[in-house]
């Protein structure tokens, strides 16, 4: 048992004294200078004693600017310290060359520390000098609030409070800051990652840059301060609200169609897929407006464009089934669709991989803005001429027999493809406006923010349609269930009023004034219609008339009446017009006079009572 508790204790202890390491890596700048150039640490666990041989960093021979050290495991943290060139004349200074804080580290583990300056080197600060001016900030939450500056001249240390703005007048705050890089990068905030400066919609916005030369030492940037990311950088404004309700309609939309798969069958897999893909496609684009959601989930923000994708192919496959159209189709055609969608989502799964905050930083940086352009490329390309088949083929011949059904079908097609035909069309905006600013080397904030605005209307567009669509599989949900109606209409389905074909020709536009007449003006609504008066309306006499009906189309007059009669009833039945109204009620706006005609004219001709095919319509 001693034995067993000294062994653990050993354990515990080496443990522990595995965990009580603490590792430095260090980066600094390029040394004109290297005569001097070895590194040291010193604080209050040495004295403050430079250049201690103890206490020397180790460069990195194939990284050079870079360095590290293991503390011993004696020292007692936490500790206070800075870095220095074996000298206290030679200590570490900010990206202007002025004294910093003292450093800190307080627990065991890895750290990680970049020296953007020396106190002895001014030749490094002087290279260029950055004057930054930012005319209007916002007002929300005041004017007053301190601001301050983070690039790369310091690491983009947000700790480092020495590069705060001046307000030297009413509407101005100013700062000038020496540096000695090519690129200098750089944003504004009010003193912690949370505040950081975001686009005028308030989602975090990109990197500003100065450009050097070789000609010019000083630059001066004029700036503007759109919004704050923790006071503008919300899902609760009206684009996000929109996109998110038209997101969440969309998923509950789904649920319903999910208990009726088995009524819609094909196309109804088809449009749950694609109402799926739009709900979860503009909700990430509503919550990565929100500070929290982008900087917790930033995978979240290559979603949207990537659904995009997916969409258009999934809008053919429902168009071809919605309409029952007569097309030649072979299923190859399908898979091909979606091959711009497969290739970028195997592109893009590389980001899945990356760390949060080294997407975040990707994003920020702008890096990621060449991707979302060459995807919005791609997809105009590849949905354009989709679009244009799209077009001819809503224009095909459709199996289906219920007219009313078909035009009401139709209608919802024509409608889904105004929206996607003017956001096909924002987007070939996008990427020709994109083309030409990267083409004369600036994208400044006003054309970026043009960008924005039209890449943000595309998505309303988007969220609208899809409301819509959503509408439509609610309130219509006979003419999204038409496979299942046309059954029905199969088994009470009446041979179509024909006209035997003559060589008469006077005979034969008789024949065609008939039929228009009965189909545009609708005589047969009149219970009281006769031969006599129908004759009268057309202008032409009785005799010609009855002989007409009867040699030419086969019928007596109370059968050629009767006939489109029950036409109407059906289309109106099938339609949904008048739902409170009894099956009665229905026969007498049709122009029957009594139930029992209507009875007995409807079993004549269909085979079936009235009430059998309301009764089949109801079912479904």
């Amino acid at each position: 048992m001693t034995r067993f508790i000294i062994i653990l204790g050993l354990l515990i202890f080496s443990q522990k004294s595995l965990n009580a390491q603490v590792n430095i890596h260090l980066e600094t700048i390029e040394l004109e200078d290297t005569s001097d150039s070895d590194i040291y640490i010193y604080g209050s666990f040495n004295n403050w004693i430079p250049g201690d041989s103890l206490y020397l960093l180790t460069e990195d021979e194939l990284n050079p600017g870079k360095y590290s050290i293991r503390l011993p495991e004696s020292i007692i943290l936490p500790i206070e310290f800075k870095f220095n060139r074996g000298s206290a004349y030679k200590v570490e200074a900010n990206a202007a060359g002025a004294m910093i804080p003292n450093r800190s580290i307080e627990t065991t583990g890895d750290y990680t520390f970049f020296i953007s300056n020396w106190e002895d080197k001014p030749s490094i600060k002087k290279k260029y000098l950055a004057k930054i001016r930012v005319r209007d900030i916002p007002d929300n939450p005041g004017k007053n609030e301190t601001i301050y500056v983070i690039g790369n001249f310091n690491n983009w240390d947000i700790g480092d409070k020495t590069f705060e703005l001046n307000r030297s007048r009413t509407d101005l705050w100013e700062i000038d800051i020496p540096f000695g890089r090519d690129t200098f990068l750089y944003k504004f905030h009010r003193g912690n990652w949370e505040s950081m400066e975001g686009k005028i919609n308030g989602r975090a916005r990109g990197n500003r840059a100065i450009l050097t030369n070789e000609w010019i030492n000083d630059y001066l940037s004029l700036d503007k301060i759109e919004s704050w990311e923790d006071v503008h950088g919300s899902i609760l404004n009206p684009y996000s609200i929109i996109l998110g309700i038209a997101g969440l309609f969309c998923l509950f939309v789904s649920l319903i169609l999910i208990l009726k798969i088995p009524q819609l069958k094909k196309m109804g897999s088809i449009l749950l897929i694609w109402l799926f893909i739009l709900g979860i496609g503009l909700i990430c684009r509503a919550i990565m407006f929100n500070r929290l959601a982008f900087h917790n989930y930033p995978k979240l923000f290559v979603i949207p464009g990537l659904l995009a994708f997916y969409g258009f192919p999934l809008y053919v496959l429902f168009t071809k089934d919605f309409l029952k159209l007569k097309v030649n189709w072979k299923k190859s055609w399908s898979i091909y669709m979606f091959i711009p969608a497969i290739i970028w989502t195997l592109y893009l799964m590389r980001f899945i991989f990356m760390a949060n905050q080294e997407l975040i930083n990707f994003i920020a940086e702008d890096k990621f803005a060449p991707i979302h352009y060459m995807m919005g490329v791609t997809a105009f390309i590849f949905n354009l001429p989709i679009l244009i088949i799209l077009k001819q083929l809503s224009k095909k011949k459709s199996s289906l027999k219920d007219k009313e059904l078909l035009r009401k079908k139709r209608l919802i097609i024509n409608t889904l493809s105004w929206f996607l035909t003017v956001s096909v069309t924002l987007l070939g905006t996008v990427v020709l406006l994109g083309a030409y600013f990267f083409s004369i080397g600036e994208v400044n904030t006003e054309l970026r923010m043009i960008l924005d605005f039209l890449t943000d209307l595309i998505w309303v567009l988007i969220g609208f349609s899809a409301i819509a669509l959503g509408v439509f599989t609610i309130f219509l949900p006979k003419v999204f269930s038409g496979s299942v109606m046309t059954q029905v209409i199969r088994e009470f389905d009446i041979p179509k009023i024909e006209p035997v074909p003559t060589d008469d020709k006077k005979e034969t536009e008789l024949q065609g004034q008939i039929l228009r007449y009965m189909e545009v003006e609708k005589p047969y609504l009149d219970a009281k219609l006769s031969l006599g008066s129908l004759a009268e309306q057309l202008d032409i006499s009785s005799h010609q008339l009855s002989k007409i009906i009867n040699d030419d189309f086969q019928k007596n007059f109370n059968d050629f009446i009767n006939t489109y009669r029950i036409e109407e009833f059906k289309r109106i039945i099938i339609s949904g017009e008048h739902p409170n109204l009894t099956l009665i009620s229905y026969g007498y706006m049709v122009g029957f006079n009594s139930k029992s005609s209507f009875n007995r004219s409807f079993k004549r001709i269909t085979g079936k009572t009235p009430g059998d095919f309301f009764s089949s319509v109801q079912k479904h």
